[in-house]
């Protein structure tokens, strides 16, 4: 009698075994310095992902980075700002508002050789230009380790991502359509209102485009008190002139006036009419004349 057969044989590969740690807090651009939204100009802040092999074998798997359930920005009582996580060494983004990089096939392969550590860098960016309320939003990421054999999640960690959003305020002469680059926070502007022959009753007027994320005051102050001063006789030729702001009435003898303004705006503003109405002329002295007007916004 005669018999046939035959041996399967074959070795099993160990699932990985990995330590896997990240920053417990990832704050953008630092605790204290924060997010300016009118500020245009585009850094990140960088940080590491570190893995450990704890076994005699190889392991090759996946990084995956996960919104929580429900979130998918940075939060603050309701309110979300847009961010963008990436490789440093790549401008892909792993996860953003739209980009949930949590399956095994979409994640960023890893190799690890036997008891061999890695670490792997990655860049918290967040885009220009939103305007949200002050304070600090935050969006714990949980971070995962998946394994090529099994789709299995080995090890996992929770990164907080933050960022404190500041205290934001700016305001600039609007006489028409504003290109974009041209807002900034910050910085100052001059502009000469010529009110020609001065006679009494004439008017003159600039907008004043104001961003704000929080509510903010409209600072006015006049170097002359509320006067235009001749030039060259300086306070003993004066001309008396009214000024308003919007609906406001302002009485310039009397140092700063504060008006409050209706914050928060939209990032492309809101726009105050500043005016000024010459008062009596009478004998005035012929000649040039003058006042500097200071107009200053404050967040609250």
């Amino acid at each position: 009698m005669m018999a046939a057969g035959a041996l399967l044989a074959g070795t099993a590969i160990a699932e990985c075994d990995v330590d896997l740690s990240a920053p417990s807090q990832v704050w953008f651009s630092g605790e204290s310095n924060g997010y300016d939204g009118l500020d245009s100009t585009r850094f990140e802040t960088r940080f590491s992902v570190q893995l450990t092999n704890k076994s005699d074998g190889p392991c090759r798997g996946r990084l995956s980075f996960q919104h929580p359930t429900g979130q998918a920005g940075l939060e603050l009582d309701g309110n979300e700002l847009a961010y963008s996580l990436s490789q440093s060494n790549s401008r892909t983004s792993v996860l953003d508002i739209e980009t949930n990089n949590t399956a095994p096939a979409n994640a960023i392969p890893i190799f690890l050789g036997p008891n061999q550590r890695a670490s792997r860098s990655f860049s918290l960016s967040i885009p220009p230009r939103q305007l949200r309320p002050s304070g600090v939003y935050t969006e714990a990421v949980l971070v995962r380790l998946f394994d090529d054999e099994t789709n299995e999640s080995v090890a996992e960690t929770t990164a907080l991502l933050a960022a404190n959003v500041r205290p934001q305020a700016s305001i600039l002469v609007y006489d028409g359509p504003l290109a974009r680059g041209a807002i900034t926070s910050g910085g100052s502007q001059h502009r000469i209102v010529d009110l020609g022959n001065l006679e009494e009753g004439d008017e003159a007027s600039v907008n004043l485009l104001v961003q704000s994320n929080d509510g903010f005051d409209v600072i006015v102050n006049s170097h002359n008190a509320g006067y235009l001063v001749h030039d060259v006789f300086g306070a003993d030729q004066r001309i008396a002139y009214s000024a308003f702001l919007d609906r406001h009435a302002l009485h310039l003898s009397g140092g700063d006036i504060r008006i409050a303004g209706k914050g928060p705006t939209a990032i492309s503003g809101s726009v105050m009419n500043f005016r000024v109405r010459i008062g009596k002329v009478g004998t005035a002295r012929a000649g040039r004349y003058e006042d500097l007007i200071t107009i200053s916004v404050l967040p609250d």
